[in-house]
């Protein structure tokens, strides 16, 4: 059936019109909710990632804690040292003079 008059002609052109605009607002109903997914898959990964670098960090911090106290071991430890190697410096200089005091 051919159109016979303009109105008739200007009618179609708009159904082909709105076919073209359901068509256009399908595809973005369908772009916007493949937006929605991506955006809350990447939520959850960012999430994710937070949790991991939060357990990076208190692992971090707990290693931190836990050198320190090695340190001040050490330093005590050194501090030990040096004092009973003193000590000893000066019983081996007390056993030499006895020594050759007795020759």
């Amino acid at each position: 059936h051919k159109p016979t008059n303009t109105f008739e002609q200007f009618r179609s052109k708009s159904k082909y019109e709105e076919i073209i605009e359901m068509d256009n607002t399908r595809f973005i109903e369908t772009e916007t909710f493949q937006q929605t997914v991506l955006f809350q898959e990447q939520d959850e990964q960012l999430k994710s990632l937070y949790g991991t670098a939060r357990n990076i960090h208190d692992i971090a911090t707990t290693m931190r804690d836990e050198i320190e106290d090695q340190n001040m071991l050490l330093d005590e430890f050194g501090e030990r040292v040096d004092h009973t190697s003193s000590r000893l410096e000066n019983a081996m200089k007390k056993v030499k003079y006895i020594i050759k005091a007795n020759e």
